[in-house]
């Protein structure tokens, strides 16, 4: 073995690493990016949780004592939550309206069953699309269960009936999905969009990269194409292929993951056919920048990881720090997690989620024609 032949290659290898800035600016660049963006995504905490708060308790005995009043009083000194007082018909619009994640009734019999030792029942009733806010609801009442168990020992002192201990149940039900859901389900539609996007976009990047290396798209540029069919000629051709990809994924999900769904399945697949339309043209615009396929590849987790931690796949967006909520909006992955997630777990239509609709849409002509501005200006 002869290391000096050994060295000769090994500095090769250096020098040509050396003068390429651009893949030095990614090799040191993206992982410094990828892992602050980690940082403050797995610091940030669930806290202040909406919920709205229905207190009918009538309360019970002269002087009166009220359950429902103590209860009230630790909620919204919990810092987990942020507590709206409002009537059932509200609560139930702001459910509804993905305004608060949960509404919690105390009934009108509330103090009554605390007294009896049966135990006072607040009902919880959870928005339920979103898993994280599920358990972060859940798990913050069970938190502060023991503290209303002191509180209302406390506050009964002496009138606390012999043999009898006040207590509290809680009765958790859900405006959509289920306790029958499992993690799969609440995630699936998240995954049917990263996917559609991961694999649409590293194949439109790789393939237009290997047109311009292989000569095709210079002798393209010697027929009468103009700059702007050229785009839409490829656009339209890589979307063929990506469609069909992306209803195997579909599909599959659906059948044989047996991922739940409650919307019509044309609506998904039209959700991710304008993801597709924005995949596509963001790599064809994206690869004007890579000189071979290897840059192209250090492009994925510079574009893909952002969208993967800040679009709402593994933390809630309203969760975050604002810079990352901000940053989010930025995302078309964001827009297309809200919409899948309203589809397929909420049973919305196209019409209510019409402004994710529109926000791909733009997504996509915008990469459509920064595609064709580079294109003329790489070819000039």
């Amino acid at each position: 073995m002869n290391w000096h032949r050994i060295s000769v290659l090994i500095f090769r290898i250096i020098k040509q690493f050396v003068r390429d800035k651009r893949t030095l600016a990614l090799i040191f660049l993206v992982p410094a990016l990828v892992l602050s963006l980690m940082a403050y995504v797995i610091g940030a905490e669930i806290s202040e949780v909406k919920i709205a708060l229905v207190n009918q308790d009538k309360g019970l005995g002269k002087p009166q004592f009220s359950a429902g009043k103590i209860v009230e009083r630790l909620l919204e000194g919990e810092d987990d939550f942020e507590t709206t007082n409002t009537s059932l018909e509200e609560a139930e619009e702001l459910l509804r309206a993905d305004k608060v994640k949960a509404l919690v009734q105390l009934p009108p019999e509330f103090s009554t069953g605390v007294m009896a030792g049966k135990g006072g029942k607040i009902n919880i009733k959870l928005e339920g699309s979103d898993y994280v806010y599920n358990g972060a609801v859940i798990s913050s009442f069970n938190k502060i269960r023991p503290k209303i168990f002191e509180e209302l020992k406390n506050m009964l002192g002496n009138n606390q009936p012999q043999g009898v201990s006040p207590g509290v149940e809680t009765e958790v039900s859900y405006l959509h999905g289920g306790e029958n859901l499992t993690i799969s389900d609440y995630f699936g539609p998240i995954y049917i969009a990263f996917f559609v996007f991961f694999f649409v976009f590293l194949l439109t990047v790789v393939s237009f990269i290997r047109e311009r290396s292989s000569g095709t798209l210079e002798r393209i540029f010697a027929t009468p194409l103009r700059r702007g069919e050229i785009i839409l000629g490829y656009t339209f051709g890589f979307s063929l292929f990506a469609l069909v990809q992306s209803l195997i994924i579909l599909l599959f999900a659906a059948y044989v993951l047996d991922i739940h769904f409650v919307g019509a399945l044309y609506q998904i697949f039209i959700v991710e056919v304008l993801l597709v339309g924005v995949a596509v043209n963001l790599g064809i615009f994206l690869s004007t920048f890579a000189k071979s396929e290897f840059q192209a590849v250090q492009f994925i987790p510079l574009v893909l990881i952002p969208q993967i931690l800040l679009s709402g796949i593994f933390w809630p967006v309203e969760a975050m720090p604002r810079f990352l909520q901000v940053l989010s909006a930025l995302f078309p992955l964001t827009y297309a997690n809200v919409a899948l997630r309203a589809l397929m777990i909420k049973g919305l239509s196209l019409t209510e989620i019409a402004p994710e609709i529109a926000t791909l849409f733009s997504f996509g002509l915008l990469a459509l024609f920064l595609s064709i501005l580079t294109l003329r200006r790489e070819v000039a």
